[in-house]
């Protein structure tokens, strides 16, 4: 298995757009100012992943135009703020041990477990169970 390790420094609240097929998703406590983006899998298939950041925005997902198969990528997350989230996932644990700013989740199938999100929480799951700490905003 191998791994890959991308840092990047934020100075705001962090978004984390997120596009996984299968694997696991894991958001954790950082260091403040910065985000850093780990994944572990396959080399080939962890080097076909676009991982980079736009102002606040970090972007993890496969490459324009790539269908990853072969193989589960695991995905870790730490960061020093609450950050706001958008995860798309095939079949895929997703676990959030920080408490989030806002969180938008599908998932096909896994299980879905997090912190207190301080904004909105949209979800949609096909097969999978879902549980959270308080939510502040809408559900």
């Amino acid at each position: 298995m191998s791994e890959r390790v991308e840092r990047f420094e934020i100075e705001g609240t962090p978004t984390i757009q997120l596009r996984l097929g299968a694997g696991s998703v894991r958001i954790v406590e950082g260091a403040a100012g910065e985000v850093v983006v780990r994944l572990e899998g396959r080399g080939s298939l962890i080097e076909r992943f676009r991982v980079e950041q736009s102002s606040d925005l970090i972007v993890v997902e496969p490459e324009a135009g790539r269908r990853l198969t072969g193989g589960s990528v695991r995905v870790t997350i730490e960061t020093g703020a609450s950050p706001e989230a958008s995860l798309r996932v095939g079949s895929s644990d997703i676990t959030a041990a920080v408490d989030l700013a806002s969180l938008d989740v599908a998932f096909a199938s896994g299980d879905v477990r997090l912190h207190d999100i301080a904004g909105d929480l949209t979800a949609k799951g096909a097969s999978g169970d879902l549980v959270a700490g308080s939510v502040g905003g809408q559900v």
